[in-house]
C-alpha cells in the first residue's frame, strides 16, 4: 500500500469511531419532506408564504405532530433527528422557494414574548406555498391521506 492509500484507510477508520457532528437520518429528512407535502400546496400567487421558522412555521407543526423525528437540542437524544436549518434545506432541495421580506409590515411577523422581532433581520419564507385547508369534511379527508 501507498501512503495515501494507508492514509484514507486511517482517515476512514477514524471517521467510524468518532461521534462527530449529529447528522439526520435520510428516513426523517423524507418523513419531514412528505409531512410539508401533505399539509401545504403550491399556489400560483408570489404572495403566498408560509414561515421558516418560528411557532407558525411547517417545523413547528412537524415537531408537534412527529416529536421523535426531531433532534432535542439540549441532550444527546435523537441524533438522528431533524434539526431546523436541515429540515429546510431538504425542502430546498425539492422545490420549496426561499425568500427574504425585510418589511416591518410583514404578515406573521407578530412578537410573541418568547419570540425575538423579526423585523430587524428579515423574516424567512417560503413563498408559492400555502397551507392547505381543512375548514370541510372532505378537506379533512384530503389532509388524512
Amino acid at each position: 500500500l501507498t501512503f495515501n492509500e494507508l492514509w484514507r484507510v486511517q482517515l476512514n477508520s477514524a471517521n467510524t469511531h468518532t461521534m462527530g457532528r449529529p447528522v439526520a437520518s435520510e428516513h426523517n429528512k423524507q418523513l419531514g419532506l412528505c409531512f410539508a407535502r401533505a399539509v401545504t400546496e403550491p399556489s400560483e400567487d408570489a404572495s403566498a408564504v408560509i414561515a421558516r421558522s418560528g411557532s407558525q412555521s411547517t417545523f413547528a407543526a412537524l415537531a408537534e405532530c412527529c416529536p421523535r423525528c426531531i433532534r432535542e437540542a439540549s441532550s444527546a437524544k435523537g441524533r438522528k433527528g431533524l434539526t431546523v436549518i436541515e429540515f429546510n434545506k431538504t425542502l430546498e432541495q425539492h422545490g420549496f422557494q426561499k425568500v427574504r421580506d425585510r418589511r416591518a409590515d410583514t404578515a406573521g411577523t407578530t412578537r410573541d414574548e418568547d419570540e425575538k422581532s423579526v423585523a430587524g433581520a428579515g423574516l424567512c419564507l417560503f413563498r408559492f406555498r400555502k397551507w392547505r385547508e381543512a375548514s370541510t369534511d372532505a378537506l379533512k379527508w384530503d389532509l388524512y391521506k
